[in-house]
């Protein structure tokens, strides 16, 4: 008589293990996602405003002699 793969106690803690292990990775994943996504958005921003820091008092001055 054959028995499926997971019908016995082995394949059964196989198969679990193989989820479990899955499971985390793709949590682990997720995570490092998500890190990676805010570090990434931190720096647009903070490179963002250098630029305009940098750009405001050029910005001023052309505007000031457009309409003195």
């Amino acid at each position: 008589m054959r028995r499926g793969l997971l019908s016995g106690l082995t394949g059964r803690q196989a198969a679990a293990t193989l989820f479990v292990a899955v499971a985390l990775g793709g949590l682990g994943s997720a995570v490092e996602l998500v890190a990676d996504w805010r570090a990434h958005r931190d720096d647009a921003a903070r490179t963002t405003r250098q630029v305009l820091d940098m750009m405001r008092g050029a910005a001023e001055e052309a505007a000031y002699h457009l309409d003195p």
